[in-house]
């Protein structure tokens, strides 16, 4: 019932709702398997042949009238690594922002399974190790912070959040010689967030924090709040396309849903 509600939102939004592609976009994935290698390819010729430049996230809040889309992950997997070649050859540079406990983890299976059953992951369950985490930063790659350990930060009390996000920071300037300068959070919806939160991870030092909430692109993206929305590698371009073009800024500002899925 749920995702039939959900659908019927977002085929209510494509009636009357839809614009151009903005002229800046921000897209995420996850996990990026070996089989989903052509679907992102295909997203990638996409994009390009739009006329978008794939830049990082300081670029994609400058101003300036060239097409930019910024290309992140989100979470903690060994895919990443092992696509390496592949974003060689696509001449992209991503950002993925990352949880540290999987990769403190590595010998504890009940920690992995917990925190991927938490992120919601079915696929290949493997973190990176620390030395293919830092592979991703020494070829060119941001590493930037997604907490350490995946909780909704709005549910746990502001210390204990602001903690988890200061655990990871350190984390990460251990396991590969640089404090991340960019952050997003889990689940990425507003209501997983605070303003108090965003006031104090802007004060901590970050450059940017990124949310997770499709149908919101033509939201534009600033410092505080670069908007993403999530590249479904088993659903068709075209699909894609459309989630990128919907105007859902009313229907999330009323409701704090997407109407882009």
């Amino acid at each position: 019932m749920k995702r039939a509600i959900q659908l019927l939102i977002r085929r209510i939004h494509l009636a009357v709702a839809m614009r151009p592609i903005p002229e800046r976009i921000g897209v995420y994935f996850h996990a990026l398997e070996a089989q989903h290698w052509d679907q992102f390819t295909a997203c990638i010729a996409a994009l390009r042949e739009l006329g978008y430049a794939f830049v990082g996230p300081n670029e994609l809040i400058c101003d300036g009238s060239q097409r930019r889309a910024f290309m992140s992950f989100d979470d903690n997997y060994r895919s990443w690594y092992e696509a390496l070649d592949l974003f060689d050859a696509l001449k992209i540079r991503a950002t993925f922002y990352v949880n540290t406990l999987p990769t403190l983890s590595l010998l504890n299976a009940d920690a992995l399974d917990d925190y991927y059953d938490r992120v919601g992951h079915r696929g290949a369950r493997t973190p990176l190790n620390p030395t293919e985490l830092r592979a991703l930063r020494e070829t060119g790659h941001t590493i930037g912070n997604h907490t350490h350990s995946h909780h909704v930060l709005s549910d746990m009390p502001f210390l204990e959040a602001v903690q988890d996000i200061r655990l990871a920071n350190q984390h990460l300037r251990e396991l590969t010689g640089a404090t991340p300068e960019h952050f997003s959070y889990p689940f990425g919806m507003r209501r997983h967030f605070s303003t108090q939160l965003r006031s104090q991870c802007m004060a901590m030092g970050f450059a940017t924090i990124a949310n997770a909430i499709p149908g919101v692109q033509h939201r534009g993206h600033r410092a505080e709040g670069i908007n993403r929305t999530v590249w479904l590698l088993d659903a068709p371009v075209e699909y894609n396309i459309e989630n990128l073009s919907i105007d859902g800024r009313l229907f999330e500002r009323f409701t704090g849903r997407s109407a882009a899925i």
